[in-house]
C-alpha cells in the first residue's frame, strides 16, 4: 500500500564549497512523493555519523566526493537562503549534540516532520551540514528545519522542543535575508530506479559508507517533565546496502 505524501519532495547533496561555488557544490540526486519511496531511498544515503568529522580525526569521502551535507526540499525550491521561497523566511538549527547517533536521529525526526505536513507551517526544507573546522580541529554540526514565513518562528520551536523534545538551549535562529549562499544549481540526468527518481545511480553506489553494525536511535534530550509515552518515530536502518 502507497501512502502519498501532499507534496514532492527533493534530496540534494552538499559538497565543499570550491572556486567554482556553491552553485557547482549541491547536487540533486532524487525525488519522492510516497512515504514509501522516501524510505525505499533514504536507507540509501550515509548517516552523518557515517562519515562527518570527528576530533582527532577525519570526516570520510563518499565515492571519492567531499561531502559536507544532505538536505530534503520541496521540489521547485533550491536548498539555498536566495531562492525567493526561503529568503523572506528563516531556519531553526540545532547544534549542540552529544554524540554522532544523536545527529543522525534529529536529521531523520525533523525530516519525517516535514514530509508528514502535520504542523500547518510552511516549511520548506531540512538540512543536515557538518560545519567542523577541520584545521582548527573543532566539530561542529547543524540539523536545520527552513520555513517561508518568520512568523512561524514559535509555532515550529514548540514543535521541535515539546514533540521532538529538543531542548531549546541547543537551538539557534536564523533569519535567511541576513545570509548567502547561492541561487541555481545544476541537476545530474541518469537512468530512473523503480519508484525513485534518482539522477545519478553512481552517486549511491558506496557499500563502504555504512560502517555501523550496531543500530542506534538515540536519546533525545528534553525537560523530564516530557511525556514519555509518545510513539518513537522509526529511524531507517543505517546497516542497508547501498544501490549498486
Amino acid at each position: 500500500m502507497t501512502y502519498p505524501l501532499q507534496d514532492t519532495w527533493v534530496i540534494w547533496e552538499h559538497r565543499v564549497v570550491t572556486d567554482n561555488g556553491y552553485n557547482s557544490a549541491s547536487v540533486e540526486l532524487a525525488e519522492f512523493s510516497s512515504v514509501d519511496d522516501f524510505f525505499k531511498y533514504i536507507k540509501h544515503i550515509p548517516f552523518p555519523s557515517n562519515f562527518f568529522y570527528t576530533r582527532g580525526g577525519e570526516r570520510s569521502k563518499l565515492g571519492g566526493r567531499d561531502v559536507v551535507g544532505f538536505s530534503c526540499f520541496k521540489k521547485g525550491i533550491l536548498p539555498c537562503w536566495e531562492d525567493p521561497q526561503n529568503i523572506n523566511g528563516a531556519e531553526w538549527r540545532i547544534r549542540k549534540f552529544k554524540t554522532l547517533e544523536d545527529v543522525d536521529t534529529a536529521w531523520v525526526d525533523i525530516i519525517m516532520l516535514a514530509i508528514g505536513n502535520t504542523s500547518g507551517n510552511d516549511i520548506t526544507g531540512v538540512r543536515v551540514v557538518d560545519s567542523s573546522n577541520l584545521s582548527q580541529n573543532k566539530q561542529m554540526y547543524n540539523v536545520e528545519i527552513w520555513f517561508s514565513n518568520t512568523d512561524d518562528y514559535s509555532s515550529i520551536e514548540n514543535i521541535l522542543t515539546d514533540d521532538l523534545r529538543i531542548d531549546i538551549s541547543k537551538m539557534y535562529y536564523r533569519v535567511h535575508s541576513q545570509a548567502k549562499e547561492g541561487l541555481t544549481t545544476p541537476k545530474i540526468q541518469a537512468d530512473n530506479l523503480p519508484n525513485i527518481a534518482i539522477k545519478d545511480k553512481n552517486l549511491l553506489n558506496n557499500k563502504s559508507n555504512h560502517k555501523h553494525n550496531k543500530k542506534h536511535h538515540g536519546k533525545r534530550n528534553g525537560n523530564n517533565d516530557r511525556k514519555n509515552n509518545r510513539k518513537k518515530t522509526p529511524t531507517p536502518d543505517r546497516n542497508a546496502t547501498a544501490i549498486n
